[in-house]
C-alpha cells in the first residue's frame, strides 16, 4: 500500500478527465463506480475497460487505482489458478487485472462472488484436514482490447466502458508530473461529490420492479446523476443501456448468435 495525498481545496473533478480517457457519455457512470468504492457495506460492480491499442487503457486503469487504492503494483496480470485471485484480494481494496484476453468460466464465477461478497475456503498449506477461510468483497477492474466478461451472471454485475483512441500522446514522465499536481484537487472534488451524494441518498427511491441486480449501486448512481444536475431515472436508463451493449457484444462474437440473428 502507498499513501494518498492530502486533499486540497478547491476540489476540481474536471481535472480528472485529463488523466482518464473516459468518453463524455459515460463519465457519470464512471464517477458512480468510483464513489461506490468508498462504500464498503454494499456490493461492488465490476469495471471493464476495453479499447483498441493506443486508447490509454493501462494509464486510465493505473490512475484510477492511484486515486482510490494506490499500491506498489497497481496493474497485475490475471492469475492462472482460481485460488491465486484470493491472495491480492486479501491485501488490496481494488482487485486489478491488466491486459486480459480471456477469463475462464470458473474465474468469472469467482469474480461474481468477489463483487457481491462471498466466503472462500481452501486447504491450509502443508496440512491434510485444516481449512483456511476468508470473506471478501472487493471492487474489480479488468482492462483488455476486447471484452472478456461473457457469462450472463457476471455481465449483470459489470459496468463495461469502451475507451476511444487517443489522438495525442505525452511521455510517461510528463503524465506522472501532471497527475501528481492535480491528484490532491481531484481527490477533494471526489470527496465533495461523495458528501453531496450521501446527503441525497436517503431520499432516492426506485420502484422494486425497476430495481436492477445491483440495487444499492443503482440508488447511489441516481444520487450521483441528481447531484450533477441530471434528471431522475436517467442513471437507470444509461446503466441498462450499458448492460444491453454488453449482451449485444457477446452475441456479435458468437457464431451461433450471428446465425440466429
Amino acid at each position: 500500500m502507498r499513501p494518498l495525498p492530502e486533499p486540497k481545496s478547491p476540489g476540481n473533478l474536471d481535472l480528472l478527465w485529463r488523466h482518464v480517457n473516459i468518453p463524455s457519455s459515460d463519465r457519470l457512470l464512471f464517477l458512480a463506480w468510483m464513489l461506490e468504492c468508498f462504500r464498503r457495506n454494499t456490493p461492488d460492480p465490476v469495471l471493464e475497460l476495453t479499447g483498441e491499442q493506443g486508447s490509454g487503457k493501462s494509464v486510465t486503469h493505473n490512475n484510477l487505482c492511484e486515486l482510490i487504492d494506490p499500491n506498489k503494483v497497481n496493474l497485475r496480470s490475471a492469475p492462472e489458478k482460481l485460488n491465486d485471485l484470493l491472495v491480492p484480494a486479501g491485501h488490496v481494496l481494488i482487485v486489478s487485472t491488466e491486459n486480459a484476453s480471456k477469463l475462464s468460466a470458473g474465474m468469472q464465477d469467482r469474480l461474481c462472488s468477489l463483487s457481491t461478497g462471498g466466503g472462500f475456503a481452501v486447504r491450509r498449506l502443508y496440512s491434510n484436514d485444516e481449512e483456511y477461510s476468508l470473506k471478501l468483497q472487493r471492487p474489480v477492474i479488468i482492462n483488455g482490447i476486447v471484452g472478456v466478461v461473457t457469462r450472463a451472471d457476471l455481465l449483470d454485475r459489470t459496468l463495461s466502458l469502451e475507451l476511444p483512441r487517443l489522438d495525442e500522446r505525452l511521455t510517461a514522465s510528463d503524465m506522472s508530473k501532471a497527475f501528481d499536481r492535480d491528484h490532491p484537487h481531484i481527490l477533494a472534488g471526489l470527496f465533495d461529490l461523495l458528501s453531496k451524494v450521501l446527503n441525497l441518498l436517503p431520499s432516492i427511491k426506485i420502484h422494486s420492479k425497476k430495481l436492477p441486480r445491483l440495487g444499492d449501486f443503482a440508488l447511489l448512481g441516481e444520487a450521483v446523476y441528481i447531484a450533477c444536475g441530471r434528471e431522475s431515472n436517467e442513471f437507470l436508463t444509461n446503466f441498462n443501456e450499458n448492460r444491453c451493449r454488453g449482451i449485444y457484444r457477446n452475441i456479435d462474437s458468437s457464431p451461433v448468435g450471428q446465425a440466429l440473428m
